[in-house]
This record gives C-alpha cells, structure tokens and sequence, in this order.
C-alpha cells in the first residue's frame, strides 16, 4: 500500500521531470527568421506567400519555428517532404 503510494508519485515526478527536459520550439520573429536565413525579411514573407514556409500565428503576429525554418533550408530545391503536403492540407482545408 504505502509502497504503491511511493511508486506512484515517482512516476508522477520522473515523468514531469522528462517532459520539463524536452526542448521547446524556439519561434523567431520575421526579422530573426531572416537573420538566421542570412536573407531580406521580404524573402521571407515571400516564402509564406508561395507556401513555402508555414508560419505560426501568435494573435496578429507571425512566428516562424526555428526547426522549420532550418529544415526549410536544408532541403533540396524542389523536393517535397510529407510534412510540406500535410501543411498544403492543412492550408487548403483552412483549418
């Protein structure tokens, strides 16, 4: 009984303790976006309009993922991922 207890909230506490150690997004403005690109921020809102590079909404600003981004440019040009057709999805169904 008491050891179910104690087996229980250390579970309760190791399993905080890894989702606190996950890395979280790091979401760049439009201008850090650029920087990290080493491009004009209007390539990058040129991106989002071809639907390149899908940003994220924080109210009426734009967020760009900074692991995106770098996946973004680290692919070839004109090859397409699963990612890009499910965000095309996405985009298409407005949801």
């Amino acid at each position: 009984m008491v050891r179910d207890a104690v087996r229980d909230v250390l579970r309760d506490e190791l399993r905080n303790l890894t989702e606190a150690a996950k890395p979280r997004a790091r979401y760049l403005t439009a201008q850090q976006a650029a920087d990290v690109a080493q491009v004009n921020p209007n390539v990058i809102y040129k991106w989002v309009s071809q639907g390149k590079l899908l940003p994220k909404r924080a109210g009426n600003r734009l967020r760009f993922a900074q692991d995106d981004l770098e996946r973004f440019m680290s692919r070839k040009e004109g090859e397409v991922t699963d990612q890009d057709l499910d965000e095309k999805v996405v985009r298409m169904l407005g949801a």
